[in-house]
């Protein structure tokens, strides 16, 4: 079983978020993002036997206009801090108001191996 890491708020604003391994995407002149995530799951293999060829080794996500910026930002270089910074000023919101939908919102890409922190 892995251990839980319990990190303080600081150290969650320290981190980096950057693309995953396995992912390629695009943006859309709608500002929408595509992400394409490589799967070779056991999903995809009980899939692919059952399907042959027919099937994509990959999942799709779209974006919507506000994930999609949150995405591009996620490139190893900004912290949290400065994607929270940069959506809210992007947004006209205040911090504090999207603080945790940003933090949830990173948390569901993460889960979904469609990000990485260090």
């Amino acid at each position: 079983m892995r251990k839980k890491l319990y990190l303080t708020r600081e150290e969650i604003m320290k981190l980096k978020p950057i693309h995953g391994r396995d992912v390629t995407w695009r943006k859309y002149p709608s500002g929408e993002v595509l992400v394409l995530k490589r799967d070779q799951g056991l999903k995809y293999k009980i899939a692919k036997k059952l399907l042959g060829d027919d099937v994509e080794p990959y999942r799709k996500y779209v974006l919507d206009e506000v994930g999609s910026l949150v995405w591009e930002l996620c490139d190893g270089e900004n912290t949290i801090s400065d994607i929270l910074r940069k959506i809210s000023r992007k947004l006209d919101i205040e911090e504090s108001k999207i603080e945790q939908y940003l933090l949830t919102y990173l948390r569901k890409l993460e889960r979904k191996g469609l990000i990485e922190v260090k």
